[in-house]
């Protein structure tokens, strides 16, 4: 028995020590990634203000259009070995031999993928007019992009010790900065930038690669070529979706700087940046989880993750709106104040950013749908590029509709991701429950719950109130004369209630803000909750809510036509009839299928009188308007719009909570 204790230890103590190596490795490699991100923007606070004053808006713009072009030519050299490499490196990291065969295989694939860059490159600046004025610096711009052939980031991303990556990148960024001050003193000494790019990559490059010899113990030897067209072949897919992601981030620049001049393109070039690089604050996440959730699958990490971080995010993007100005002077000077509404057109980016990067790579990776993650950026470049050919047409191409079409693509990426990831059952069930806390977190917090309110009345309720009352007007009294024929043969004790009864005598129609049909029936031994039910779903009317209160169905709510009917159940005792009425306080929490309860006691109602109103035959109560003095007080016949319904005269607070069951 002992023996079998200790084995249960022994084996408990394995696997939580593995665990927790698995949660510090991500946590250590995120750290590391942070820390190059944070490297990102200490020094561009150095060299971006100071280039922006430096150089004149007019070669800023050029600057800004060659680098986008740039992005292209690295794309085209990089071919997707940042993903399909990582991956490799990460499945095969034990075997040095295979790992030098990915690393040797790679260089060679890019060496092939540069001289195809490079003989491509001069003719289309030599003939393209968009290149005019601009050929030098582009030439130029391309020599710290071909030492992209030597890079091996894959090899330390795939065997998570990112803190190479780290001190590589740093090193290179301090000898770039210190290179600006150094040798950037005028706004003609633009063309020197790209030669110190370069020069700072090729020393952070033979530092790489000495690590890695050194280190890790790599081993390099020559691949057949053979080997490296099938690691282009592997790579292609990643390939087809970084170019398709560059559509709508550098095609942009690319087809504004053939629309505007330098100057103008700037404001563009600087908004554009500050994004950006604010993006880039999510990426370590990103990075540093894809290998892990390839070998663990943690989809829970995720939903913790994006639990934590999306309310900091999203208070973050606000704050970005209303400091977009001050930002942007400190950043780049008075001479980019056109720079602002840009930036701010750009701000949803910000906020979707994280998901859209964690349900990339790191969830659909892991769920093995590489394809299905690298197709969600094709489709929503299909979508950038057809919505760039309409605004064409429209003669509305300009920096603000560039900005929101990018928005929108990115929208569009995200919600393929999402519907690819929850084809998986046990992935749906962590969104929905992920969605969910969101949506009580974001109601419930004192921070956040008046910006929820709002964006949901701005974004759901208002649009729906106005469908709502359109579709009363349209057949609020056909409803009426349908219930009024099926209740009245089977003598059902029924009248309009509430807002519907006040809009009937008050004015003779429904009420301007009338948003549902009360209709109040009082039960007996005859007339019961089953059978109301069953005579409105016979004739077409769908169950959507019902409403208990201490083992009581008091409520039914139904839907014809698009109307919301809601069914009050009366109990009459000697003196009074009863109902009860489901609210929400402003300034508590509740689960979503909770609420309080009001009880509502009125004089006694025994008997109904019809009524016609715009043709229409209906129920009433017969003591009608003692019953609306009790409902409103005795100013019922001047609109209050004000008024809340769980406040009335004669409402009674329950102490007990009641519950709303849905119904499909």
């Amino acid at each position: 028995m002992r023996s079998v204790f200790i084995y249960c230890y022994l084996n408990i103590k394995r696997r939580l020590n593995g665990w927790i190596m698995q949660k510090n490795s991500v946590l250590v490699n995120t750290v590391a990634l942070y820390i190059l991100q944070i490297s990102k923007y200490i020094f561009p606070l150095f060299t971006f203000p100071y280039l922006t004053r430096v150089l004149k808006p007019e070669n800023y713009g050029i600057m800004t259009f060659a680098n986008s072009v740039m992005v292209y030519y690295q794309l085209l050299i990089d071919f997707g070995f940042l993903q399909s490499a990582t991956r490799d490196c990460s499945l095969f990291r034990e075997d040095k031999k295979k790992l030098a065969k990915i690393v040797v295989a790679s260089v060679q694939a890019k060496l092939i993928l540069g001289l195809i860059g490079i003989t491509t490159l001069i003719p289309i600046i030599s003939f393209c007019k968009v290149f005019q004025n601009r050929e030098l610096y582009t030439i130029l711009s391309f020599i710290p992009v071909i030492t992209g052939v030597f890079s091996i980031d894959y090899l330390f991303r795939g065997l998570e010790i990112m803190k190479v990556i780290t001190y590589r990148t740093i090193a290179g960024r301090v000898i770039y900065t210190i290179s600006i001050f150094l040798f950037i003193h005028k706004s003609e000494q633009y063309l020197l930038i790209p030669i110190i790019s370069a020069f700072g990559e090729i020393i952070i490059l033979i530092w790489a690669w000495y690590y890695a010899k050194q280190v890790i113990g790599l081993k390099i030897s020559f691949v057949s070529i053979g080997e490296t067209l099938s690691a282009l072949k592997d790579s292609a897919m990643f390939f087809l979706s970084r170019i398709a992601s560059t559509i709508y981030t550098s095609t942009n620049t690319v087809l504004l700087g053939a629309i505007y001049n330098n100057t103008e393109l700037a404001q563009f070039g600087v908004a554009n940046a500050l994004i950006t690089n604010i993006r880039y604050i999510f990426s370590p996440i990103a990075d540093s989880l894809y290998p892990y959730m390839i070998r663990n699958k943690d989809y829970k990490l995720i939903k913790k993750i994006l639990l934590v971080l999306m309310p900091i995010i999203l208070l973050g993007t606000i704050c970005l709106y209303f400091l977009a100005e001050p930002l942007i002077l400190l950043m780049s000077g008075s001479n980019y104040k056109d720079a602002i509404p840009i930036f701010r057109a750009f701000l949803p980016l910000v906020f979707i950013t994280l998901p859209v990067y964690l349900f990339g790579f790191p969830v659909l990776g892991a769920l093995g749908k590489l394809k299905e993650a690298n197709l969600s950026v094709v489709y929503a470049a299909i979508f950038h590029m057809l919505g760039l050919i309409i605004l064409y047409k429209i003669g509305k191409i300009n920096f603000l509709s560039i900005a929101f079409l990018s928005c929108g693509s990115e929208m569009v990426m995200l919600l393929l991701r999402v519907i690819y990831a929850i084809k998986e059952g046990s992935m749906m069930e962590i969104l929905v429950q992920f969605w969910l806390k969101i949506k009580f977190m974001l109601r419930n917090n004192p921070l956040t719950k008046g910006l929820y309110c709002w964006l949901y009345t701005q974004i759901k309720a208002k649009p729906q109130q106005a469908k709502k009352r359109k579709d009363i007007k349209r057949a609020g009294f056909e409803l009426i004369s349908k219930i009024h024929n099926m209740f009245k043969p089977v003598n059902v004790f029924y009248f309009v209630d509430f807002g519907t009864l006040l809009g009937m005598i008050r004015e003779g129609d429904f009420i301007k803000h009338d948003l549902d049909i009360d209709i109040g029936v009082v039960l007996n031994g005859e007339v019961t909750v089953d059978l109301i039910r069953n005579l409105m779903q016979e004739n077409g009317f769908l169950l959507k809510y019902e409403f208990i209160y201490n083992g009581m169905n008091v409520e039914d709510s139904f839907l014809y036509k698009g109307i919301k009917v809601d069914i009050d159940y009366y109990i009459n005792d000697d003196l009074t009839s009863k109902c009860y009425l489901f609210y929400r306080k402003p300034d508590l929490i509740y689960e979503d299928n909770e609420f309080n309860v009001v009880e509502l006691n009125y004089s006694k109602i025994i008997k109904t009188k019809t009524i016609e109103v715009k043709g229409i035959e209906m129920e009433i109560p017969q003591n009608v308007e003692k019953v609306l003095v009790e409902k409103y007080g005795s100013n019922w016949k001047i609109p209050d719009p004000n008024w809340v319904y769980w406040k009335a005269p004669n409402a009674k607070y329950c102490e007990e909570i009641g519950v709303r069951i849905v119904h499909n």
